[in-house]
C-alpha cells in the first residue's frame, strides 16, 4: 500500500489537471482524415510545451507518447498512419509527469455523431468508471471497485475486459494496489485515506475476450466489438474523493453527469 500526504497530492494534482485540459483541447482534432500519429504528436507537444513529460513514451519500451486505440483495439494502440473515419471510436490514453510526480488518464471520442449503440457504449464506459470512483471509500476494499464497475457495465448490456486493471500512482506510473475491474471474491486490500488510485475500466459493446496483435502492444477484441475507456486519477480523503483529472468537477459530483462531456 502506498499513501500520500496532502502536500504530495497537491503536487500530483498539477500533471493530472493538465491531462484534463489536454482531453478537452483534443476534441476539435477528432475529425475524419486525421492520423493517429498526428494525435500522438499533439499530445506530446501539449505536454512538453508545459514542461511536462509524456510518461508513456519509452515505458517498458512503448514507442509513442500516447496510446491511441481505435474501434476494436481495446488498449495500448500504437499510433501510425491510420486516418480516422466517420463512426470510429477513439480512446486516447496519456500519462504526464512533473517534478517527479505522475498522473495517468484516458478519454474516448467518437468521430461524428454517435448512433444509439455507440452512445450506449460511451455511457457504459463513463458510468462504470464513475461507479469505480465512488467505490473508492475509506474502509471499502479494492474488490468493491471492481464489483461496482462490473455491475454498472452489465446494466448497459456491456462487458468489462478483465485483463486490464487499475493501479496506484504517484512517483511511479504503476504503484500498489492493483485494481481489477471485476469483482474479487476475497475483497482485496482495504482503501485508506491518502491513496491515489487510477480507475480505468475498458468496456466492450460485445464480448470481453482480447488478443494481442503482431505489434506486441495493441490488444483487440476477438469478436471485433468496439471498446471505450475513461481513466481518472483519484485521491482518497476521509470525507470524499477528489478526481484530480476532472478539476472542473472539484466542487460537484461528476456522477451527476450521465453522459461524458466533450465526447
Amino acid at each position: 500500500m502506498s499513501t500520500k500526504t496532502s502536500l504530495e497530492i497537491v503536487r500530483l494534482a498539477k500533471p493530472a489537471s493538465y491531462l484534463a485540459y489536454l482531453f478537452r483541447e483534443l476534441r476539435p482534432l477528432m475529425v475524419s482524415g486525421v492520423t493517429t500519429t498526428e494525435i500522438n504528436r499533439y499530445c506530446e507537444l501539449f505536454l512538453t510545451d508545459r514542461r511536462m513529460r509524456a510518461t508513456h513514451h519509452g515505458y517498458r519500451g512503448f514507442p509513442a507518447s500516447a496510446c491511441v486505440s481505435v474501434n476494436a483495439i481495446a488498449a495500448h494502440g500504437v499510433p501510425g498512419s491510420y486516418r480516422l473515419q466517420q463512426g470510429d471510436v477513439v480512446t486516447v490514453d496519456v500519462g504526464a509527469g512533473y517534478a517527479g510526480w505522475k498522473a495517468d488518464a484516458a478519454w474516448t471520442y467518437v468521430i461524428g455523431p454517435p448512433g444509439p449503440e455507440l452512445r450506449r457504449l460511451l455511457r457504459a464506459a463513463w458510468n462504470s468508471c464513475l461507479a469505480g470512483i465512488r467505490a473508492c471509500r475509506p474502509g471499502s476494499r479494492v474488490g468493491d471497485i471492481g464489483a461496482a464497475v462490473q455491475q454498472t457495465a452489465a446494466g448497459y448490456g456491456c462487458t468489462v475486459v478483465a485483463e486490464f486493471i487499475g493501479h496506484g500512482i504517484g512517483r511511479a506510473v504503476h504503484e500498489p494496489p492493483a485494481i481489477p475491474n471485476v469483482a474479487l471474491s476475497a475483497g482485496g486490500e482495504e482503501i485508506v485515506p491518502g491513496m491515489v488510485l487510477n480507475i480505468e475500466p475498458v468496456v466492450s459493446l460485445g464480448r470481453a475476450e482480447v488478443a494481442l496483435l503482431e505489434d506486441g502492444w495493441s490488444y483487440t477484441t476477438r469478436d471485433g466489438s468496439p471498446t471505450a475507456q475513461y481513466e481518472h486519477t483519484v485521491a482518497v480523503f476521509s470525507g470524499r474523493n477528489r478526481v484530480l483529472t476532472l478539476p472542473e468537477f472539484d466542487h460537484e459530483d461528476p456522477a451527476a453527469i450521465d453522459f461524458p462531456p466533450f465526447y
